[in-house]
Formats: structure tokens, sequence, C-alpha cells
């Protein structure tokens, strides 16, 4: 409770953070260029709580939301097959979206080491393929069962079928199930974890406005 009240007294630095951590997004263009000032995609440029950003990490989470968009409108297979191309609105819209994500899980994990949480492997191999999986994964894949409830061992064949290359090389709708599932396995153990951080900081009377920010969005990409 001591750790949480002294979270709690100095949680204005947060917005701080965030303010700073924006003033990174300015340097956007380097993103886009191969041969920018920056001359590796592993030194920083940006700092968010003073650690220290690479171009390289931008790109891994703007792969990572390109991906889920995909998905979600259904185009995996035709980005993969080079059919798909995504428009310059689009794609300024998603590199922004990551640029978010980066500063709130950035602040967040930072907020969870001072507390002392984690999010272990163990945890998450359960929350994805134990017997009470997380709803993201349990209701969706109710229906792979004949009676609709879920069935961890079944689930568990399917997952080991659609990640097979023979299978996806047979059968190309085996490879949009299996980025499917990768979505809903990605979305479930972000908002585990970050429900664990609201779980103990909760108890603090201030909310800082990135959490709030990152409810909404994290509800809205379902």
């Amino acid at each position: 409770m001591a750790l949480i009240s002294e979270l709690r007294k100095r949680s204005w630095l947060v917005l701080v953070f965030i303010a700073l951590a924006l003033i990174g997004f300015l340097f956007m263009d380097a993103f886009n260029s191969n041969s920018g000032i920056l001359q590796s995609r592993r030194d920083p440029f940006a700092q968010i709580d003073g650690q220290d950003i690479s171009p390289a990490q931008l790109d891994a989470r703007y792969s990572e939301v390109l991906i889920q968009y995909l998905t979600q409108s259904g185009q995996i297979l035709g980005y993969l097959q080079g059919e798909v191309t995504i428009d310059n609105q689009t794609e300024f819209q998603l590199k922004e979206q990551a640029w978010n994500d980066v500063v709130q899980s950035t602040l967040m994990e930072r907020e969870m080491t001072a507390l002392g949480l984690q999010v272990t492997d163990q945890e998450k191999t359960d929350l994805i393929f134990g017997s009470n999986p997380h709803p993201y994964i349990k209701n969706y894949y109710a229906g792979l069962s004949q009676n609709g409830v879920f069935d961890p061992a079944l689930f568990n064949q399917y997952v080991n079928n659609i990640k097979d290359p023979q299978v996806q090389q047979s059968n190309p709708q085996a490879v949009q199930a299996y980025y499917d599932f990768l979505m809903r396995q990605s979305l479930a153990i972000r908002e585990y974890t970050y429900n664990k951080y609201v779980t103990m900081i909760s108890k603090a009377d201030f909310v800082p406005e990135w959490r709030v920010k990152y409810d909404y969005t994290l509800k809205n990409r379902r």
C-alpha cells in the first residue's frame, strides 16, 4: 500500500512522460526513411520515461499492428500474396497507432516493474491453452465442438493443424485461420497484462490519462 501511495503522489509525472514521448512522434519521418539521419535502425530516436526507443522497436510494433489490421479486415492472404496494398492514409494511421502503443506499453511496463508485477510464461500458456482460457479464445473457438462448449484438447489440435506448413501450403484458408489465432492470442495477453496492472493501480485515487486512452483503444480492437 505504501508503494501504491507513493505511485499516486507521483502520478502527475506520467502525464509529463507522455508529453515528452509524443515529441518523439515528430521524428516519425525517420521511421519512413531508409537513409535518414539515423545510421542504424537500432539507434535510439526517442525516449519514454528515460528509456530509449529505437526505430527497430517501432518497426516491430508496426508490423504487429499491420498484421492485426489485415487479419481483422480479411485481407491478410491477399497481402501475403502481393494482391493487396496499404494506402498512405491507412499506413500513417497504423504507424501512429503503433507509436501510441509503444508509449503506453512502455509506461505500463515501467510501472509494473516498480510494483513488482509480471506476467509469467506459464500464465500466458494457461491463458491461451489452459482449461479455462481468456474469453477471446474460449468464446470464439467454442464452435469447434459439436455441443458448442469449448474443448481445450480439440482447440490444441486445431491450432497444431492450422500452423502446420504443409497444411497451410495445401489450404490457404489455414493461413488466414492461423493469423486470426495469433491476433486473438496477442490481444488476450495484452488485455490480461493490462487488467493485472489495473487491479493493483486502481487502489490509487488517480487514474493516468494514458491508461484511460489505452483501455478505450484495447476494447475497440476486439
